[in-house]
């Protein structure tokens, strides 16, 4: 069990293992995949049952191992319930396999960086998303899948912005402005350079050759 801290409030989380697989055996068998987090639940609350708050605060993350990504409505079916499931405690699916748990797990290890660095940089690389958007069921765009659900399903990690390097940026600008446009630019960006005072749209307008219309 993990517990995260956020001012003086306190949320604890726990993780089950378990297959697709083996979860449609138990309904089977008669014995719901609910019933065993309920279990497990108890079986928390009488070992920590010592942590305040722990029996209104507690998340469980179900690891949910598939042989296949391919879309299944039966597993759909199965993680809409179990997260929209409002009594016992939030519960959250993670479904996986394990090609991608292997691929990350290399990438991991040999990344200079600690692993949240890692998943971040991964998340907000724009060319694996393009090829993710593109359906591209390449071991990147798996591994890609797998990183954005992280965030999705882990409230505690957080997203690292990336800060661009906007030094060009009137550069880029001026390029996509029509050149017959140009000249305006030009003479906005040294009005707004020689006046130490916010421009009045009065001052704009006459710097720009414009008339007062009455």
């Amino acid at each position: 069990m993990a517990e995260r801290t956020e001012g003086n409030k306190f949320d604890f989380f726990t993780v089950m293992f378990e297959t697709f697989e083996k979860v449609n055996a138990l309904d089977i068998e008669g014995i719901s995949i609910k019933h065993k987090m309920e279990q497990h639940l108890a079986n928390i609350l009488e070992k920590k049952g010592s942590y305040i708050g722990l029996d209104k605060n507690l998340s469980l993350l179900l690891l949910l191992k598939v042989n296949s990504l391919e879309f299944s409505k039966e597993r759909n079916s199965f993680i809409n319930d179990m997260e929209e499931d409002p009594y016992d405690f939030k519960k959250y699916v993670l479904v996986y396999t394990q090609e991608q748990v292997d691929y990350l797990k290399r990438n991991v290890l040999n990344y200079e960086g600690g692993y949240i660095d890692y998943l971040n940089e991964r998340l907000l690389d724009s060319q694996r998303f393009n090829e993710f958007k593109r359906t591209n069921l390449s071991e990147e765009t798996k591994e890609y899948e797998l990183v954005t659900n992280l965030f999705i399903k882990l409230p505690f990690l957080n997203m690292k912005h990336k800060i661009h390097d906007l030094s060009n940026l009137s550069k880029e600008i001026e390029k996509s402005i029509a050149e017959k446009d140009q000249p305006i630019w030009t003479t906005l960006l040294s009005l707004e350079k020689e006046s130490e005072e916010e421009l009045s749209l009065e001052e704009i307008m006459q710097s720009l050759g414009v008339e007062e219309v009455e």
